[in-house]
């Protein structure tokens, strides 16, 4: 009897966890590919920046 209830608590316990993890997984999976994508852009914009205003003095490229 008392096994039962403790599997039958436990599975629930699981079965809680699994459906609160794996929503809160595929959003932070969301948010930190945006974080990453965002960085990557702004790094890009200020390399294409610091290329351009280089390129307009004539500066050789280091």
């Amino acid at each position: 009897m008392t096994r039962r209830i403790l599997l039958s608590h436990l599975s629930l316990i699981l079965l809680v966890l699994l459906a609160l993890e794996v929503p809160f997984g595929v959003f932070y999976a969301r948010s930190e590919l945006s974080r990453f994508s965002r960085t990557a852009q702004q790094g890009a914009m200020t390399l294409a920046a610091v290329c351009e205003e280089r390129m307009e003095h004539g500066l050789a490229a280091d």
